[in-house]
């Protein structure tokens, strides 16, 4: 990243290791820093997905999921994703309320 700073795989995969480490915050920067070098990096679309599931952002999951459909409409892993997020919402909605 020192020497080469529009190199978006190194800070997709920095963003990577942060989250494994418990460091979400500083991984959600670097998949950021991905996009702004290159809007249509799949995987940092995916991994923004993964950490906005963990956070329980699901809408922001879902559009993270949208767009990298829009790249690539045949993305398996993206349609399950989308799929998953669905049932997640559904499952949280049918839990029953404080009495």
């Amino acid at each position: 990243i020192v020497y080469h700073p529009n190199f978006d795989s190194a800070y997709n995969n920095r963003g990577s290791v942060l989250m494994q480490l418990g460091y979400p915050g500083l991984a959600f920067e670097d998949y950021q820093r991905v996009l702004s070098i290159n809007p249509g990096h799949i995987t940092a679309h995916q991994n923004l997905a993964t950490y906005y599931t963990f956070r329980h952002e699901l809408d922001k999951a879902g559009a993270m999921y949208d767009k990298i459909l829009e790249i690539d409409p045949s993305n398996i892993p993206a349609r399950e994703g989308k799929k998953n997020l669905f049932n997640k919402e559904n499952s949280e909605d049918a839990r029953p309320g404080p009495d």
